[in-house]
């Protein structure tokens, strides 16, 4: 566990659809429409309302995310994160990543919620190297802390002890730095693209991934809002991944 000001981030070994926090995270793919993994369970832990929601979205672009309630999940609501395929590392994947985690925690602002659970986003089927993702969620997370004043409360839920030990060793790492000399509190690290261009449209990618880090840092509190306005994702057209995804999206 780290404790930041008044934020508290753990990892635990746990099913995410019981989990009693204001929002969690589902690793969907670009329909929203359910499938296996995480997705699935979420799916059927929540309900046919849940789906009904979903399929009133129109999909979501891979490295974004989209509000829905929670129906019969302990949690209030679903946020739904679209992560990358791995393909070898070359195609934006990494800077993708960052942005489901950016996008999810925007949303979540905007929700006023005040504590959240991930899964491993891309960690299952689609292949994402799992030391790089687990560095990726806590480097995202503790970029944003200070913008999320409300938030008391982040859970990385692990599907098993393998994944459960990386998360530990991430955060016991940022125990270790050195905190600001003026406040005390923990010095973080900017958060900076993962990921460089291979001329397949990456650059794009990285670009929109950026673009949305600059447009949370300066966006006013929402707090009172309970659900955001649906806008337009932060990648171009052109860079939005076309395929569905495989069924089980973890």
């Amino acid at each position: 566990m780290l404790s930041i000001d008044r934020c508290t981030l753990e990892a635990r070994v746990a099913d995410i659809t019981t989990l009693d926090v204001d929002a969690i995270v589902n690793a969907a793919n670009t329909s929203l429409l359910g499938g296996g993994g995480v997705d699935g369970a979420i799916h059927r832990a929540a309900g046919n309302e849940l789906l009904r929601e979903c399929e009133a979205l129109g999909g979501c672009a891979t490295g974004d995310a989209k509000l829905t309630r929670g129906y019969r999940l302990p949690a209030r609501y679903v946020i739904h994160a679209v992560g990358p395929v791995w393909r070898g590392g070359t195609h934006g994947e990494a800077d993708l990543l960052a942005s489901c985690y950016q996008r999810s925690l925007e949303v979540a602002r905007e929700a006023n919620c005040a504590s959240i659970a991930f899964p491993a986003i891309s960690c299952g089927i689609y292949r994402f190297p799992a030391d790089q993702a687990v560095r990726i969620a806590v480097d995202t997370v503790l970029e944003n802390l200070p913008r999320m004043p409300q938030l008391r409360s982040v859970i990385f839920a692990c599907f098993d002890d393998a994944m459960f030990e990386r998360y530990q060793s991430e955060l016991k790492s940022r125990q270790a730095q050195p905190s600001n000399p003026i406040d005390g509190t923990l010095r973080t690290p900017r958060l900076l693209p993962y990921s460089t261009d291979s001329g397949c449209g990456c650059r794009d990618a990285s670009a929109g991934a950026r673009a949305a880090r600059r447009r949370i840092a300066r966006a006013p509190s929402r707090a009172g809002r309970a659900f955001p306005r649906r806008t337009q994702t932060s990648h171009p057209p052109e860079t939005r991944a076309r395929e569905s995804g495989p069924s089980r999206a973890w």
